[in-house]
C-alpha cells in the first residue's frame, strides 16, 4: 500500500466504527497490518476495537449474506439459542456456502449445542475461507483450548499474534494455554506482556499472581494480586488467592482476613469458606473451622475434602468420640481409603487401645505402602507390639519413606523402626542424633521455659490452699496428671469404660476457654489460667460451666489428661467446683527414654530433647506434684503405674473413693498388655551418655 492508501484506508477504518460497521473495520485495519506489520496507528486502534469486540460474534465477511440475517444469528448465540443458531446457519450456509462468517457463527451454535467435532469441522472451514481473518481464527483457537487440544491453540495464536502482535486477549490465552500444559516460564512472559498493554485490568494481574504462586514464588505472586484489588476492590477471587499466598507464606492471620472478605463478596463460593476453614484449622481454632466446614457442606454436600477435614477438626478439637463416629461411618461408605483408616487408627492410639490402633494403621499401609503418614503411625507403637510380617514390611519401606522426611524426623522413624527390629544399639544411636538435630532448634526457648516452670514451682509453694468449690447442677472435672509417657491415657482408658464418664482426652477446649476469658477482660492471649485477673477468672468458671454441660451429654463426670494443666492445677481446685485430680507415678527412668524417644514437635515438649532438660522437667513436675498433693488434700490421689497394670480393679477402687461414686468400670481384655518397663541397654545407654550429664539420680525405682 502507498502512504496514501494507508491513510485512506484508516480514515475508511474509523468511518465503519463509527457507523457500528466494527467486524468490516477489523478487517481493513488487518489489511494495512499485511502491508505495514509495524504501523502503530493500525495495530493501536485494532487492539482497541478488538478489546471492545464480543469474539464470540461472527464476524463480517466480503461473502456474507445480508445485514439482518447475521444480525439475527448473532442475537441467537448471544442469547445462547443455539439450537436456533444452528438451523439459521444450515439455512444461510444454503444460500451462502463460502461465506466465512456463516461458517464461524455455524461453529459457535455447534459448540453451544455439545457438537464439539462438528463445531471444529464448522471453524476449520470457516479458518479455510478466510484465512486472513484473525478473529475467525482466535475462535477456532478458542474452540480447540475447550477441546483440550492446546498444541494447536498455540499455534493459531502465535499465527495471530505475527500480524496482530498487541491483541491482548491472544496473549491471556497463549499465558493459560501454557500454564495447563506446565509450562510456566513461557506462560508468565505472555502474561507479563499483556499486563503491559493493558496495565487496569484485574484478571491480568490475577493470573500473573496465579503463576507465580503455582511456580513456587508466592513473595512475587503477592504484589499482582494486591494490584488486582486496586483496579477492583470487589473482585472476590483476588482476595481469595492473596488469602492463599499469606497462608503459603504462614501468615494465616492475613490469610483468614482475606478469605473473609472474598467471602463477603461471594458468600457461596464453598472453596472460599473450605479454605477458611483450614486456616482456622492451622491456628488452631477449631470451633471456627468446623462451622465453616458446615458451610462448605451445606453449599457443596460432594465436597471432595470436607469429610476427612471435618474428620480431623474433630480430632484435633479434641471431640475424639465424634471423630470415631465420623470415620466409621466413612469408611461403611469408602473401605478401601487409606487415609479414613489412618486416622481411625490416630483416634484408637488417643483412646489407648493399641492393639485396635495397630490394625486400622495396619489397613492404611496395606492399602497404600506409600502412605508416609501411616508408616511414621507404626513405627512409633511401644516395642513388642507389632507382628513380624508388619515389622519386615517397614523394614523394607524405610529408606523410601525416610527419604521424604527431614533429616531431624527421619532419625526418629529409622530408630524406631531398628527399634522394633530388635537393634537396640542402632536405635539409641539415631535418637540421639534426632534429638540432638532438634534441641538445637529450641535451645534458647527451652531455657526460657524452665526458668518460668521454676518460678511457678516457687509461687506455688507460697500460696495457701485453693478454697475447694461444690456445685450439685455441676459434673464431676477429674483431671489425671502426669508427665508425658507416664500412663494418662491408660488410666483414662480403663475410667472411659464407666457409662457416667465422658472422656475428653487432653481436653483443647480448656485452653481456648482461658484465651477467651483473656479478651473478654482486655488481656493480652494467654493459656494460663493463673494469669487471669479474677474477674475474667469469673468469666472462666463461666464458660467452663457452660462447655462441661454442653459437652457431658448424660455423663456425670469428664476427664482431661492435658499434662500441661499442672501449671493451673491450684487455680482449677480454686475456680472450677466439684474438680478431683489423679496423679499418676511411673518410674521416671522409663518415664524419661518414652520421652526421649518420641517426636513431639511442639513447643510445650521442649525438655523432650535433651537429657538434661528430661531431668530436669520430671524432678519440676515431680515437686509440683506433691505440693499440690499436700495442697489439694482429699481431693487428689497418687496412683502408681506399675499397680494400675497389675491391679487395675484396686486402684478403681481408690478412684471410687476419692470421687464418692460407683464407676462400674470394667477391664479391657488388652489394659494389661500395656508399654513394657525399660530394661537392659535402654537403661544402661541411658545413664552413661558420655559427655553429658547422667540420669543416675532416676536410677531409684519409685514402684
Amino acid at each position: 500500500m502507498a502512504k496514501a492508501s494507508i491513510s485512506q484506508a484508516l480514515n475508511h477504518a474509523r468511518t465503519l466504527v463509527e457507523n457500528g460497521a466494527r467486524d468490516q473495520a477489523i478487517l481493513v485495519y488487518q489489511r494495512i497490518l499485511q502491508a505495514v506489520p509495524r504501523h502503530k496507528r493500525a495495530r493501536a486502534e485494532l487492539a482497541n476495537l478488538l478489546q471492545q469486540t464480543d469474539t464470540a460474534s461472527p464476524p463480517a465477511s466480503p461473502s456474507s449474506p445480508d445485514t439482518d440475517a447475521m444480525r439475527k444469528l448473532s442475537t441467537l448465540i448471544e442469547t445462547k439459542d443455539y439450537r436456533a443458531a444452528s438451523q439459521q446457519a444450515e439455512t444461510l450456509i444454503e444460500a451462502h456456502p463460502t461465506s466465512a462468517a456463516v461458517w464461524n457463527g455455524y461453529g459457535a451454535a455447534l459448540q453451544g449445542v455439545g457438537d464439539l467435532e462438528a463445531a471444529t469441522k464448522a471453524f476449520q472451514k470457516a479458518v479455510e475461507l478466510a484465512p486472513e481473518d484473525s478473529r475467525i481464527k482466535f475462535n477456532l483457537a478458542r474452540h480447540y483450548r475447550k477441546m483440550g487440544n492446546l498444541d494447536n491453540t498455540i499455534q493459531l495464536l502465535k499465527e495471530i499474534l505475527v500480524l496482530q502482535p498487541d491483541w491482548t486477549k491472544v496473549h491471556v490465552m497463549l499465558g493459560s494455554a501454557y500454564k495447563r500444559k506446565g509450562q510456566v516460564k513461557d506462560a508468565l512472559s505472555y502474561f507479563k506482556r499483556a499486563a503491559e498493554l493493558d496495565p487496569t485490568d484485574s484478571k491480568i494481574q490475577n493470573n500473573l499472581g496465579v503463576i507465580f504462586r503455582h511456580n513456587h514464588q508466592t513473595e512475587s505472586a503477592l504484589p499482582h494480586f494486591k494490584e488486582a484489588i486496586q483496579i477492583n476492590p470487589k473482585y472476590a477471587e483476588a482476595y481469595y488467592n492473596l488469602g492463599n499466598s499469606f497462608k503459603d507464606l504462614e501468615n494465616i492471620d492475613d490469610a483468614i482476613t482475606n478469605y473473609k472478605i472474598a467471602i463477603d463478596l461471594k458468600p457461596k463460593e464453598a472453596e472460599f469458606w473450605f479454605n477458611l476453614a483450614t486456616a482456622y484449622f492451622d491456628k488452631n481454632r477449631y470451633e471456627e473451622c468446623l462451622n465453616c466446614l458446615a458451610k462448605v457442606e451445606a453449599l457443596n454436600s460432594n465436597h471432595p475434602k470436607v469429610k476427612k477435614a471435618k474428620g480431623r477438626a474433630f480430632l484435633e478439637y479434641g471431640d475424639i468420640d465424634g471423630a470415631l463416629k465420623l470415620f466409621e461411618k466413612l469408611i461403611d461408605e469408602d473401605p478401601n481409603n487409606a487415609d479414613f483408616h489412618y486416622y481411625l487408627g490416630r483416634i484408637y492410639n488417643y483412646q489407648g487401645n493399641i492393639s485396635k490402633s495397630i490394625e486400622s494403621l495396619s489397613k492404611s499401609f496395606q492399602l497404600n505402602s506409600n502412605s508416609l503418614a501411616a508408616y511414621i503411625g507404626l513405627s512409633t507403637k511401644p516395642q513388642g507390639t507389632l507382628s513380624e510380617d508388619i515389622i519386615r514390611k517397614l523394614k523394607e519401606a524405610s529408606d523410601l519413606v525416610t527419604n521424604a522426611l527431614t533429616k531431624e524426623k527421619s532419625a526418629f522413624v529409622k530408630a524406631h523402626v531398628l527399634n522394633h527390629a530388635g537393634d537396640i544399639n542402632g536405635a539409641w544411636a539415631y535418637y540421639r542424633k534426632a534429638n540432638s538435630t532438634a534441641f538445637s532448634d529450641i535451645k534458647k526457648f527451652a531455657k526460657g521455659t524452665i526458668v518460668e516452670q521454676h518460678h511457678a514451682l516457687t509461687q506455688l509453694k507460697k500460696r495457701p490452699p485453693p478454697e475447694i468449690k461444690d456445685d450439685e447442677a455441676m459434673p464431676i472435672s477429674l483431671f489425671i496428671l502426669a508427665p508425658s509417657r507416664s500412663g494418662k491415657t491408660r488410666m483414662e482408658y480403663l475410667l472411659g469404660t464407666s457409662p457416667h464418664i465422658k472422656r475428653s482426652y487432653e481436653n483443647r477446649r480448656f485452653p481456648a476457654l482461658i484465651e477467651q476469658s483473656a479478651e473478654y477482660s482486655g488481656l493480652p492471649p494467654t493459656g494460663r489460667l493463673e494469669a487471669l485477673t479474677p474477674p475474667a477468672k469469673e468469666k472462666f468458671a463461666l464458660l467452663y460451666k457452660e462447655w462441661i454441660q454442653e459437652w457431658i451429654s448424660d455423663r456425670s463426670i469428664v476427664t482431661d489428661t492435658s499434662p500441661h494443666r499442672i501449671f493451673n492445677a491450684w487455680d482449677i481446685a480454686n475456680v472450677i467446683p466439684n474438680s478431683y485430680f489423679i496423679f499418676i507415678e511411673r518410674n521416671p527412668i522409663d518415664v524419661a527414654v518414652g520421652i526421649f524417644q518420641k517426636h513431639y514437635k511442639s513447643d510445650g515438649n521442649f525438655y523432650a530433647y535433651h537429657p538434661d532438660t528430661i531431668r530436669d522437667h520430671l524432678l519440676w513436675y515431680q515437686n509440683m506434684r506433691e505440693v499440690l498433693l499436700e495442697q489439694l488434700r482429699d481431693r487428689a490421689i497418687k496412683i502408681k503405674y506399675a499397680d494400675l497394670l497389675s491391679n487395675p480393679e484396686a486402684q478403681l477402687q481408690e478412684v471410687e473413693s476419692l470421687l464418692g461414686v460407683a464407676l462400674n468400670c470394667h477391664v479391657p481384655e488388652d489394659f494389661q498388655q500395656g508399654p513394657p518397663n525399660t530394661s537392659g541397654p535402654y537403661r544402661e545407654l541411658l545413664t552413661a551418655i558420655p559427655k553429658e550429664k547422667s540420669l543416675d539420680f532416676l536410677s531409684d525405682d519409685l514402684s
